[in-house]
């Protein structure tokens, strides 16, 4: 597990099923978080076989920094011919994404047992 920031956040990563990396992250994510997500991400968006779901379950703050940290991300994964799905945060959370429309714009479940099915 790699630690971000000072005991506020954690990524950590795994490869499951046919190859599909998930990114989960628990905490208070802000821009002081943002180069280093970023850097995680985008060496997982690249070409791979499988996909890659950001769990998003353990997320209690995620300021716009972050949101278009996310963006980016997916946009290079798409590039890439990669999918880019997310697992909904707590619902005060998941709320800034629907405000904003990127609850359209991601593939989001509510599992990662869901999103691995619907690979």
């Amino acid at each position: 597990m790699t630690r971000l920031a000072e005991c506020q956040t954690s990524v950590s990563s795994d490869v499951v099923g046919q190859g599909t990396e998930v990114l989960t992250l628990d905490g208070e994510f802000d821009m002081s978080d943002a180069p280093e997500l970023e850097r995680r991400l985008s060496a997982s968006s690249g070409p791979r076989q499988g996909g890659i779901v950001v769990d998003l379950r353990g997320v209690t703050f995620l300021d716009s920094t972050m949101l278009r940290v996310l963006v980016r991300a997916m946009a290079q994964a798409q590039e890439h011919g990669t999918r880019f799905d997310l697992i909904r945060p707590h619902s005060l959370v998941w709320r800034v994404f629907v405000l904003t429309g990127l609850s359209e714009r991601f593939p989001n479940y509510s599992s990662i047992q869901e999103a691995l099915a619907e690979a």
